[in-house]
């Protein structure tokens, strides 16, 4: 394995999965909503509202991560040539198997 995916793979592993980052998100926002209306001021809920903002940003920097390109399509020539060379220099046609037709 080269040194740039062995690196990607190590990032992805730190990563963690982002939609338990978005469930922890929700999470801090209900607890925001519960400290807020136990204790009747805003400002008590200010620290919930940040981690919660925090965790929806890893969650959905993860998610963008994630995302994989398309690599570009393979000619039929190209995948040929593939597979003579997979092959050792030669293929063989497949063989069709004949069959008796019932009527």
């Amino acid at each position: 394995m080269s040194e740039p995916e062995s690196r990607k793979r190590r990032e992805g592993e730190n990563r963690g999965n982002p939609y338990l980052y978005f469930s922890l998100g929700v999470g801090f926002v209900i607890a925001t909503i519960l400290v807020i209306v136990t204790s009747g001021t805003a400002a008590a809920g200010l620290p919930f509202v940040i981690a919660a903002a925090a965790l929806f940003g890893i969650g959905l920097s993860g998610t963008r991560g994630q995302q994989r390109a398309v690599g570009p399509p393979i000619s039929k020539e190209r995948e040929l040539l593939s597979a003579i060379r997979d092959n050792g220099g030669s293929i063989m046609p497949r063989r069709l198997r004949w069959r008796p037709r019932l009527r």
